[in-house]
């Protein structure tokens, strides 16, 4: 069996310790040790559904909520397989504009949603995460996507086995 798992390329953690779980007991890993270790590599359009209504859900139930000193979620929104969050900016939109705010805002959103290991699944499988802008006023900004991520390579994957 371990030749087996070592041959499908699962990391030396994951082997160890699934290898290690006595017969009278099993080890249930986690989802996300799942998707760490390669063995999940898809989600189906129904679980991308499922979960962004269950965000949105909560998120909504904590909205408003301030994320620094000048960006507010105000609300989140499933649509099928996108999730959309919807911020406020303490600002006037030329200021955002001219700052090059949402060239930044464009990169960090990328590199969030894709280095968190289930949300990288998840739009390898089809789903799109939307961060809707407004300035103060409540005029809108900008609506920036990331619906594509590169796979987490496995020799870069930091995965805890609780």
């Amino acid at each position: 069996m371990r030749a087996s798992y070592e041959a499908a390329g699962l990391p030396y953690d994951f082997v160890e310790r699934a290898m290690s779980t006595p017969s009278s007991s099993m080890w249930r890993p986690t989802e996300k040790q799942l998707v760490s270790a390669g063995v999940i590599n898809a989600a189906t359009k129904e679980r991308i559904i499922e979960d962004n209504v269950a965000s949105a859900r909560s998120l909504n139930a904590q909205a408003p909520t301030k994320i620094d000193e000048v960006t507010s979620l105000i609300r989140a929104q499933a649509n099928g397989m996108m999730l959309t969050y919807f911020y406020r900016i303490e600002a006037d939109t030329a200021e955002v504009i001219d700052r090059g705010v949402m060239t930044i805002l464009r990169k960090q959103n990328q590199i969030n949603v894709c280095k968190d290991v289930g949300l990288n699944l998840l739009v390898r499988s089809g789903a799109i995460y939307r961060f809707d802008y407004a300035d103060r006023r409540g005029r809108h900004i900008a609506a920036l996507d990331v619906s594509d991520c590169e796979a987490p390579q496995p020799n870069t994957v930091n995965m805890s086995l609780d």
